[in-house]
């Protein structure tokens, strides 16, 4: 895990006073701790880390400040209380979503690509005009907006859940509704064109986020976990496409 919260108000009070070579060990000892789980509980090798030659000056700000921030919670273990319970808790969350993910392509079986012999993907959009629902008497085009809010619900249900259908959402699946297709360029045959205008083609879709992307899912460094403006967004859509997200085969 590369990142860590920072408790900015708590921090800032608790070193208020502080020398600002003592506050940098502080932030130094915190950063060696997140990558490796726990310090050294060996006074010598925590002034090595904290980059304190003068073994005098050290004891000194061990003892002053730093005695208090940590303690030992095995033989050889030293933590900061408060830096451990969050790392825990991060990894906890990543582990449940890598969990979900996995869960979901044991119940499905094989993973399948979106589309098989699949060389190249050509996103683009097309001519308002083209796209013009000719069954309406008014021209305009009729969204099942529910429907595709639904199909994210069925088909990932390990991502957050759309609770507001806002109009800035709906415009947004308006928008790849209309105009939004690509091309499948497949070795040895006719490239062949898929829009967004049917309701199959966003199952398909999301299928394949759940089945394919787990990167989107959480399964990535900082735990981050797609949403549902982000797998309708059209720059989204295109990273999904252009398999951006997919798992790498070893």
């Amino acid at each position: 895990m590369q990142w860590y919260p920072m408790h900015v108000a708590d921090f800032t009070m608790d070193t208020i006073g502080w020398p600002n070579e003592v506050v940098g060990i502080l932030i130094k000892l915190m950063h060696y701790q997140w990558s490796n789980e726990f310090l050294p509980a060996h006074q010598k090798k925590l002034a090595r880390i904290a980059g304190v030659e003068n073994p005098n000056h050290w004891s000194e700000i061990w003892q002053w400040y730093l005695n208090e921030k940590f303690s030992e919670i095995s033989p050889g273990k030293l933590v900061n209380n408060r830096l451990r319970r969050e790392y825990l808790r991060i990894q906890k969350k990543n582990k449940q979503a890598r969990d979900a993910v996995m869960k979901r392509w044991k119940k499905d079986g094989e993973t399948k690509e979106l589309d098989t012999h699949v060389s190249t993907v050509e996103v683009r959009t097309k001519n308002k005009e083209q796209r013009t629902n000719k069954d309406s008497p008014t021209g305009r085009v009729a969204v099942p907006y529910q429907k595709i809010v639904d199909l994210y619900h069925e088909h990932c249900p390990q991502l957050p859940a759309c609770k507001l259908l806002s109009d800035k959402r709906k415009a947004q699946i308006r928008a790849r509704w209309k105009t939004f297709e690509f091309t499948r360029s497949r070795h040895g045959q006719d490239p062949e064109t898929i829009s967004f205008n049917d309701l199959s083609t966003w199952e398909r879709y999301f299928k394949f986020i759940t089945e394919r992307c787990p990167f989107m899912n959480g399964d990535n460094d900082r735990g981050w976990v797609a949403n549902f403006d982000f797998v309708i967004r059209e720059s989204g859509m295109i990273g999904v496409m252009e398999n951006k997200y997919v798992r790498k085969q070893k």
